[in-house]
């Protein structure tokens, strides 16, 4: 029994880590996203979390291109106890994906996909900004 309270006692503390929660939404509250982020607003909470990089074209650092590349990132977005996934795309050049979208009435926009490609050393994070419509 001790051992099994030790157990859960240690995978909260890892978990715990995994949402990062702030002050009330500013109106353009911008974020960089290595898992989630999760935030209070009143009575409701909302979490993003950075699923994974779908694919990765850009122009890696000192090439020159024909042009700049793309990159899709994968997200999952929940409030009001809804949950969707959705890609969002660097830039709007790769059809059906945007660079921004709607959802429950937030809008979210990918800025920018860390590291570029060709940096070294640098843990992957999407930069989004999020704010409530």
């Amino acid at each position: 029994m001790k051992m099994k309270n030790i157990a859960i006692l240690i995978l909260l503390v890892t978990l715990s880590p995994a949402c990062r929660k702030s002050e009330p939404l500013s109106p353009n509250t911008v974020i960089k996203l290595e898992q989630c982020y999760q935030q209070a607003s009143g009575t409701e909470t909302i979490n993003l979390c950075f699923d994974g990089v779908m694919s990765d074209s850009r122009c890696p650092i000192n090439a020159n291109c024909v042009w700049q590349g793309i990159a899709l990132v994968n997200f999952t977005f929940s409030a009001n106890n809804h949950s969707e996934s959705f890609t969002l795309a660097t830039n709007n050049a790769m059809k059906p994906y945007n660079t921004d979208t709607v959802l429950q009435g937030y809008k979210i926009q990918l800025i920018n996909l860390y590291p570029y490609p060709g940096e070294v050393g640098s843990e992957v994070k999407a930069e989004v900004k999020i704010s409530k419509q």
